[in-house]
């Protein structure tokens, strides 16, 4: 799995993918599965996550993995 830096490397496009929060130490960062959604709205977030407080300090982002084959 490849971690992407946030902002400066966007998604390509709208869909659902792993998002990194960063806490104030290890033990209190988190992975989270976020949407990314294309819009210019100011007021819309680009990254939507079930508790948006942190969408904010979404800081990196990777592709899903593949989903199990059995």
């Amino acid at each position: 799995m490849t971690w992407n830096k946030y902002p400066e490397n966007s998604p390509k496009v709208a869909g659902k993918y792993l998002v990194y929060v960063p806490g104030a130490s290890n033990e209190k960062s988190f992975v989270h599965l976020a949407w990314f959604v294309e819009t210019e709205l100011p007021q819309v977030p680009k990254w939507q996550l079930i508790t948006d407080v942190w969408a904010s300090g979404i800081t990196h982002w990777s592709e899903l993995p593949e989903p199990p084959k059995d």
